[in-house]
This record gives C-alpha cells, sequence and structure tokens, in this order.
C-alpha cells in the first residue's frame, strides 16, 4: 500500500516540514486556546464547582507545571555497577527531596537500568568466552 505521492521532479520547496518543527495548525490552536484561557477558566470554575476532577485538570492545562531551572545533578559514572548503584541513590535522593520531579527521576532510572544491562550482558559474554576457551586461546576476540 503506497504512503502517498512521492514529490515531482525538480521541486524546489525541499522534503516538506523538517523533523521536530512545530504545526502550523498547532500553534494557532495553542495560541488560540492560551488567548482565551483566562476567559475558560472563569467559565470552567462557574460551570464545574461540583465537579473537582473537571476543574483540576483544565487549571493544569492552563497554568502548567513549574519546571526548575536546568537541574544539576552533576556527572553521573555509568561505568560499573557499583558507579549505578551510586547514580541510583543519587537519583532517589533528588526525588525524594523535591529537587526532582518523578518523572525525570523514572527517566533517569531509565537510563541507569539500560546500562545496567550493558554492563550484565557484556559481563556474561565474557564469561562464556572464559567458559568455551578454558585454556586461554581466544580465537575471537
Amino acid at each position: 500500500m503506497a504512503r502517498g505521492r512521492p514529490f515531482e521532479p525538480g521541486n524546489s520547496f525541499g522534503r516538506g516540514r523538517p523533523k521536530g518543527s512545530p504545526n502550523k495548525k498547532s500553534l494557532q490552536a495553542q495560541k488560540l486556546f492560551e488567548d482565551n484561557s483566562p476567559a475558560i477558566m472563569a467559565l470552567a470554575i462557574n460551570r464545574c464547582k461540583e465537579d473537582h476532577l473537571l476543574l483540576r485538570m483544565l487549571a493544569s492545562r492552563i497554568v502548567g507545571r513549574a519546571s526548575p531551572s536546568q537541574l544539576k545533578l552533576g556527572r553521573l559514572p555509568f561505568k560499573t555497577l557499583q558507579d549505578l548503584d551510586r547514580a541510583s541513590e543519587v537519583t532517589i535522593q533528588k526525588a525524594t527531596s523535591g529537587k526532582l520531579f518523578l518523572d525525570e527521576a523514572a527517566a533517569i532510572s531509565n537510563l541507569i537500568e539500560k546500562r545496567r544491562r550493558v554492563i550484565e550482558t557484556e559481563e556474561l559474554e565474557r564469561r562464556i568466552r572464559t567458559l568455551e576457551n578454558p585454556k586461554g586461546n581466544d580465537v575471537a576476540a
């Protein structure tokens, strides 16, 4: 199944909108929403006094969450399992002290877990090679 017509030969406009650039319609909708957010909020407060969930959702969309300036975690080494243990400990301390949002801490923990898997796989590969070549004759280095 074809995904659409390819660009015409001699197209001087390039390959379309660059990756990561915002869609014009989305920008217009966001601007319209931001321009009218006080009126939307006032209407929501008047109409949704019983519906606290809807009010909370609207408020979070308009106000958003306050994000801190660039967080200084310092350089976290990721070379050994001990380094990963220390990085995990620092991440948890920052998250529980409120210096790091929980979703940011989860993202960092995800990176730590992925690195742990790589280190673990390399260690298992090294052990298997040692078991397969007990005399130290490493055929495929």
